[in-house]
């Protein structure tokens, strides 16, 4: 009896001691996720589906379609021309010096860069494909046409820019590899399935924001894509492990339906450091 005393105190002890984060209550949103593609299903209305619930959904362009490529649902884009484009003039963004990109990618060497890019703009697009003209900045990660995987953070309407890509790692081999791309205010991070390959510094660079927001993939290049999460947090090194060991939807379910009906996602708790 005097034992099973010592345990519960000790217990309650601990609990006492241990600092209890709650999970944060985002509601459907999923606050910090500004969209999240499966590619697994289209709507009534014919659009890729955007996971995260801020219905950025996507319009496939160009003989892009939903397949199943080596045993995974993707984004196929089989010609230059064949693109994803995902818009909404009132849906703002808003960037303030961390984001971060993920997807799945399996492409061939060719002679185009791959493109994964999300811009805030001002004003209605009349013409997706002229969006740089108004884009308030934009964050774009992918595969260069010799095989590097790169990251560039552009603001000040595109006109400055910082760039990261790797050197060494090539993904020319035609099959699925995992990317990443992370930015905060000090630091740029370049990954490849779950390992950081680049890390530097970077100072200067500006927030930005739009009244629209807007994701291109593909643009003049061929290959798949996989589970893309676009998100304003600088995910850590564990968390971006995870979303490659784990896959991202599993991370983004870790949630639970609350008694009010709202998501209530540990997304805060692994935010934590």
């Amino acid at each position: 009896m005097r034992t099973f005393v010592y345990v519960c105190a000790i217990a309650i002890f601990i609990t006492v001691l241990t600092p209890q984060t709650s999970a944060r209550v985002l509601g459907s949103n999923l606050e910090n996720a500004v969209a999240v593609y499966y590619f697994t299903s289209l709507t009534n209305l014919g659009n890729v589906v955007d996971h995260s619930g801020n219905g950025l959904r996507g319009d496939l362009f160009n003989n892009a379609q939903l397949s199943r490529i080596s045993g995974r649902n993707c984004l196929a884009l089989e010609s230059n021309v064949a693109d994803f484009h995902a818009w909404n003039d009132n849906k703002p963004l808003s960037i303030s010096k961390e984001f971060s990109v993920v997807a799945w990618v399996k492409i061939s060497q060719q002679p185009h860069d791959f493109l994964i890019e999300i811009h805030a703009y001002k004003g209605s697009i009349a013409n997706t494909r002229n969006i740089q003209i108004r884009s308030e900045g934009s964050i774009t990660t992918g595969v260069l046409a010799d095989g590097p995987i790169f990251g560039t953070y552009a603001y000040n309407q595109n006109e400055a820019s910082h760039h990261a890509e790797s050197t060494g790692r090539h993904i020319n081999n035609d099959r699925w590899q995992h990317i990443a791309f992370v930015i905060n205010d000090t630091t740029m991070k370049l990954y490849l399935n779950g390992i950081c390959i680049v890390s530097q510094p970077v100072t200067g660079h500006e927030s930005f924001a739009g009244t629209g927001s807007l994701i291109v993939m593909g643009e003049n290049a061929k290959g798949s894509v996989d589970n893309v999460g676009f998100f304003k947090n600088d995910l850590t090194d564990t968390h971006v492990r995870m979303i490659y060991t784990q896959g991202l939807a599993n991370v983004m379910n870790i949630a639970a339906v609350d008694p009010g009906g709202k998501v209530a996602t540990t997304w805060g708790v692994l935010k934590q450091r």
